[in-house]
């Protein structure tokens, strides 16, 4: 008995806690959908005819039932209106019109205010079939009552066509907004007798061109029925092509892309299919969707999304349908092909609330940065990549690809490269225990544990990239627009300072990074070189330079680190760790400002170190290894360094 709600596809917060989901009116029953007039109001219904409108600016409702007097336990036959459990609830796309059904159309042109009837009764309206719930069962509350209206929707092209469908099988359409009626069920020809119109999707690229499903499950019917007309009801043809048929074949609703003809979406008890050539042919999208029934589609005209409601198993948000299309449309006989993009929004993250954490009733947000999504026909001689390149041709990012043929979709996290990674290929002093993996080297463990992966490199400035894919030898480049945050109270001279400030933070961790990997190939090789040392003085010199060696490694980072994340806190942080920090208090999910004073002077003081860090190992190299190397006798080990990023 859940009642109506909202909540955010994307809470910026790394997930959806439940916290942010708030009651719009309503009850368990019925539709709630924003005003496509006033994005503040959203109406709901309710069993009984119940009808609220929610004002989100108030947090306020207000009742606007068509008929207030209650008919709880009454028979559906004895009442002056008869009411579906989930009765229709719609809007004129042309004017604030609002339209509801009972047996009757009604519509508001006041906001709930007042209502009159449009339309004669609309259903076979009979008796026996009005009778205690319709004779399903004795439990009165517009649960199972016959004789209803299911679906109402008016044209998007067409001002004053209204399609109007019951739950005993009638279709009625107005052509002069419900001056006069008509009936065309008979001109179905394989209708069920019985059966629900559960959808009317009415075409915004064809007059007189409409989509119906109709559900007969509750009399033992599990077939598909999908019918579409294009003379206004004259005639209709099935459009049910390949889609299986099993107890969970039969149809909730059918949604028409908003941006390419013929492109169409269709739920099931089981799941949610797809057709790009208007019904012919059919398939199955599941990705991650669960095998549930789905009640209802819509698509986020914006964003591109298609948004899947399901009945037990929540709500679906298949990001960027435009793939959908670009797929079908776009690669037969092509080896490959870079599909369409949709700007992507630099978004920045809020403070999340306090109130719950992550648990199973939590949402996923979307998957931050730019979709990116490739066909390939047949496997590759080579792995394709993707590369992102600015306005001059600069390589920003470079992503690599499967090597197998189909879609895949991959992410612009819409930041450049990340810093190089320390390789760290000695134990901490005193700590021998301390392991290398399979490869001879270990990670730097800091205080920030993304530090292991290496710093995330800094945001883009909003702007326009190109987006190149490169396979066998062949490129195809399509075109992505970073938007700035819609929230975000920085300005473009801001953001630009902001990246222009981290890319000079990153280029000095990238140097720290290098000088750390040399010191520690130096540092390997001497533990490894001392034991192999057969005159006592070398090994006295090889220890002294050992120790040298360790110091430099010091100022760049503390070599005290075991992997340990609160050995962090042990010992005084250097060079690497505070660069790392700095740059996360400046590119890492904060606000679009320009670097305080403070922050500049800081790495000033920070690139100051890093200098007198550089020459110390660069003396460590040219003076001390080259003696050191010299005092060895000929046929022994010598010291080669190999610095690594």
């Amino acid at each position: 008995d859940g009642y109506s709600y909202k909540g955010p596809s994307n809470s910026l917060q790394g997930y959806i806690p439940l916290g942010l989901w708030q009651a719009v009116g309503g009850c368990e029953s019925g539709f709630a959908k924003p005003d496509p007039f006033d994005n503040n109001i959203v109406w709901s219904g309710c069993y009984d005819g119940g009808l609220e409108t929610y004002d989100q600016r108030t947090g306020h409702k207000r009742d606007v039932r068509v008929w207030p007097e209650a008919g709880y336990g009454w028979a559906p036959a004895d009442l002056k209106y008869r009411w579906h459990w989930n009765f229709p609830l719609s809007f004129s796309p042309h004017q604030r019109k609002v339209y509801v059904g009972s047996q009757f159309v009604h519509q508001s042109d006041d906001g709930g205010n007042s209502w009159k009837i449009i339309s004669p009764d609309l259903t076979l309206n009979l008796k026996s079939h009005q009778q205690t719930s319709g004779g399903v069962a004795v439990d009165n509350l517009m649960t199972f009552d016959g004789s209803t209206l299911f679906a109402i929707e008016e044209s998007p092209i067409e001002e004053g066509l209204i399609w109007v469908g019951s739950n005993d099988g009638q279709v009625n359409l107005t052509k002069n907004g419900g001056k006069n009626w008509v009936n065309v069920t008979a001109n179905i020809k394989g209708i069920p007798q019985w059966g629900t119109i559960a959808n009317i999707a009415i075409s915004k690229y064809q007059k007189g061109t409409v989509y119906i499903t109709v559900d007969n499950h509750q009399l033992g019917d599990f077939g598909t029925y999908i019918f579409k007309t294009n003379d206004y009801g004259q005639t209709w043809k099935k459009i049910v092509g390949n889609i299986p048929q099993t107890v969970h074949s039969f149809a909730h609703c059918i949604k028409e892309d908003p941006k390419v003809e013929g492109v169409l979406y269709l739920g099931v008890d089981n799941g949610l299919y797809v057709s790009v050539d208007d019904g012919k042919n059919w398939n199955q999208l599941r990705n991650n969707l669960p095998p549930a029934p789905v009640y209802w589609l819509d698509i986020q005209e914006n964003f591109d999304d298609l948004v899947v409601g399901t009945y037990g198993r929540g709500y679906y948000i298949f990001d960027h349908i435009g793939t959908i299309r670009d797929f079908a449309l776009n690669t037969e006989n092509k080896e490959a092909a870079l599909l369409s993009m949709r700007p992507a929004y630099r978004f920045l993250n809020k403070e999340a609330i306090k109130t719950d954490g992550q648990s199973l009733n939590a949402g996923t947000n979307p998957r931050y940065g730019a979709d990116i999504n490739v066909f390939l026909n047949d496997s590759m001689v080579a792995s394709p990549i993707v590369r992102i390149e600015n306005k001059d041709g600069e390589v920003i990012r470079t992503i690599g690809l499967k090597n197998k043929p189909g879609v895949q979709r991959v992410y612009w996290d819409l930041r450049y490269e990340p810093t190089y990674r320390p390789k760290l290929k000695t134990t901490p002093p005193g700590r021998p225990w301390v392991q290398l993996n399979g490869e001879g080297w270990r990670p730097l463990v800091t205080w920030d544990l993304d530090l292991m992966r290496g710093q995330m490199g800094p945001k883009v400035v909003p702007g326009e990239y190109t987006v190149r894919l490169i396979a066998d030898g062949k490129e195809y480049v399509e075109m992505v627009e970073v938007l700035k945050d819609p929230f975000s109270s920085g300005s473009m001279e801001d953001i630009k300072k902001q990246v222009s400030f981290s890319l000079e933070l990153r280029d000095a961790m990238n140097e720290v990074v290098l000088a750390i990997n040399t010191i520690e190939d130096i540092r390997a090789e001497l533990v490894e070189l001392i034991p192999q040392l057969s005159r006592k003085r070398d090994k006295e010199a090889a220890s002294i330079l050992l120790k040298k060696s360790e110091g430099v490694a010091n100022s760049l980072y503390d070599i005290h680190l075991t992997g340990a994340r609160e050995d962090a806190f042990r010992n005084p942080m250097q060079l690497y760790g505070r660069l790392s920090a700095l740059a996360s208090d400046i590119s890492g999910n904060g606000a679009d400002f320009a670097p305080t004073s403070q922050q500049i002077e800081v790495k000033n003081l920070l690139n100051d170190r890093l200098k007198k860090a550089k020459e110390a190992l660069d003396q460590l190299m040219k003076n001390d290894i080259n003696q050191f190397n010299q005092r060895l006798n000929q046929k022994e080990l010598q010291i080669n360094v190999e610095g690594k990023n």
